[in-house]
């Protein structure tokens, strides 16, 4: 498999798993930190903090420590694409399954 395609499909990989969508989907608009996602998600901050070391390495986010706090966001706005596309292909697979019915 080219490299292109392999790192592509790790990368919808990691956006496969419902907390880690659910991170990307937060930090659309703003810089998190992993208390914030944590309260956000009503998931535990090591349950974050687990998942954005995933996404940390596959380089979707981005990190930078200030103030005792480390603020995460996304490093490429373009990754919110793939997951409204997503939403799209779902809502259409729905009305179709509706319309069979």
């Amino acid at each position: 498999m080219e490299e292109q395609a392999y790192r592509a499909s790790r990368l919808l990989r990691a956006l496969g798993s419902p907390v880690r969508y659910s991170i990307v989907k937060e930090l659309e608009n703003r810089k998190m930190t992993p208390g914030e996602l944590s309260a956000s998600l009503r998931r535990k901050v090591s349950t974050i903090s687990d998942h954005l070391q995933v996404l940390r390495s596959l380089d979707i986010v981005r990190y930078e420590g200030r103030s005792g706090k480390v603020l995460y966001w996304l490093k490429y706005g373009d990754i919110l694409g793939i997951l409204n596309t997503a939403e799209k292909c779902v809502s259409k697979m729905k009305l179709e399954t509706s319309a069979l019915r």
